[in-house]
């Protein structure tokens, strides 16, 4: 039985609760950067799609604040909030909106460093300024084996237990589908912005998990990586 099969025997059981819910991850006594007000974008939608993308080759021109800003904002913030409910820019199973963002900078606007993005706030997290770029790139070398130059890394984790602790193990399903979702957003809007973006499959796990201080028994590992810059 192939890995696939095992996985998708493992998730067919469907349970159904009510106890997590769709707040985001909080990091208490670390340094905030608030982010601007994200810039209006006049492209069509029949443009964008046209336009899309994967992009690996950028330019050597800093990523400014305004687009990680707006970059952020509508693929990933909060549009509204009723009744104590926040509504991302993004759908997810039973809106527990498990993805969680973290952004490695490595030639922007902002320090080099590992930030978290608080959707609610509209605000950088600081986790870290101490990077070594070198062993960054290598961890990435198993897709990128020709790759000299990334300005942004994104990366996506996923709070998993809360939509198996809802749905039981067919919430495994819905996390890496949820992750999926959030990488498309990221995809339009970057290609609204002008921004080149790709997604990123052979990285090394572990070396990131470590990186922004998850793994598996805290319930949140990477699933998605992208990498931007200017085109």
């Amino acid at each position: 039985m192939n890995p696939f099969e095992r996985f998708y025997l493992d998730t067919q059981i469907f349970n159904f609760t009510l106890l997590p819910n769709s707040l985001p991850k909080k990091y208490g006594n670390v340094k905030k950067i608030p982010l601007p007000t994200p810039i209006e974008i006049n492209v069509s939608f029949q443009e964008v799609m046209k336009r899309r993308h994967s992009s690996r080759a950028f330019r050597r021109e800093r990523i400014n604040l305004n687009k990680i800003s707006s970059l952020l904002w509508y693929s990933v913030g909060v549009k509204e909030i009723e009744n104590g409910i926040q509504f991302r820019m993004f759908p997810s199973a039973g809106n527990l909106a498990e993805t969680e963002v973290y952004l490695i900078s490595l030639y922007t606007d902002l320090e080099k460093g590992v930030y978290h993005y608080d959707p609610v706030e509209g605000s950088l997290d600081v986790l870290s300024n101490d990077l070594d770029e070198e062993l960054m790139l290598q961890a990435i070398k198993n897709s990128l084996p020709d790759i000299t130059f990334v300005p942004l890394i994104i990366l996506l984790t996923s709070l998993y237990w809360k939509p198996m602790v809802k749905y039981g193990n067919r919430g495994a399903r819905f996390s890496l589908i949820d992750t999926g979702i959030v990488i498309e957003n990221f995809y339009l809007v970057a290609t609204a912005l002008g921004l080149g973006i790709s997604a990123i499959g052979g990285f090394n796990d572990d070396f990131f998990n470590k990186l922004i201080g998850v793994g598996m028994e805290k319930g949140e590992v990477v699933i998605g990586m992208l990498v931007v810059g200017e085109e």
